[in-house]
């Protein structure tokens, strides 16, 4: 180790160093070897995480919330029981990295204001039917969920209850879901099981009067909610 001005830096050999390589996808061990408590850049409280993966390598992770999903993981109720304590979890490859999947609690059953993130025309995977895909913010969280309206019996009444709830002009012809990106509404949240897991979806959409004004949170990469197609309005 050489000292430089102030500061340490490891001298190296430039053909020694290897090319970094991700850990394969898939089911790991992982042991947790540190947790500190740390600020984001906005001064916001939030916990760095260490993880030993069984293959020998060392993941670090900063949560600013969803404690409680790492906490159910591990068997634990709050962090000072963290330490030591061994789970299984998933691998994937996200934006050229290999990144731990933790679970996220479903949103809590009840009425939500929600905002029209995106809305695009797609082709039903269930039905091979067109339908309008809503991506939509819920108010005071950085959850998302989604909303399907798909075409066929239903189609016109779906379309009714979004423009009622996000105060839309209802569309006297062909319709251009792209004007409704950024429109402000309501919605009732369900909690439900799909395949074991608890998750929480859009029941039905409802007028926003009466729900706490619309309130931005700081966005992390996790995304809730259910990617289901609706053939029907509830």
């Amino acid at each position: 180790m050489v000292r430089n001005q102030g500061a340490y830096y490891m001298q190296y050999n430039p053909s020694e160093v290897k090319e970094r390589t991700l850990t394969p996808e898939g089911k790991y061990t992982f042991t947790v070897v540190g947790i500190e408590e740390t600020l984001t850049k906005t001064g916001k409280p939030q916990f760095k995480l260490s993880l030993n993966c069984d293959e020998g390598v060392i993941y670090d992770y900063k949560l600013h919330e969803f404690m409680e999903g790492v906490y159910s993981v591990f068997g634990v109720t709050n962090k000072d029981d963290l330490m030591g304590r061994i789970a299984q979890l998933d691998v994937k490859h996200i934006d050229g990295y290999a990144k731990v999947q933790f679970p996220v609690p479903p949103l809590e059953a009840g009425k939500y204001r929600i905002r029209i993130e995106e809305a695009t025309e797609e082709t039903s995977k269930n039905t091979g039917k067109g339908m309008i895909k809503l991506k939509l913010k819920v108010s005071g969280t950085n959850r998302f969920l989604f909303k399907y309206l798909v075409e066929g019996e239903w189609f016109a009444t779906s379309v009714k209850s979004v423009c009622d709830s996000f105060n839309i002009a209802e569309p006297k012809g062909p319709i251009n879901p792209f004007e409704w990106v950024g429109k402000v509404g309501g919605a009732v949240v369900k909690q439900q099981f799909r395949d074991g897991v608890k998750e929480a979806s859009i029941s039905y959409f409802i007028k926003p009067e009466g729900l706490a004004p619309w309130s931005e949170k700081e966005t992390i990469t996790q995304t809730a909610g259910v990617d289901v197609d609706d053939s029907i309005p509830f």
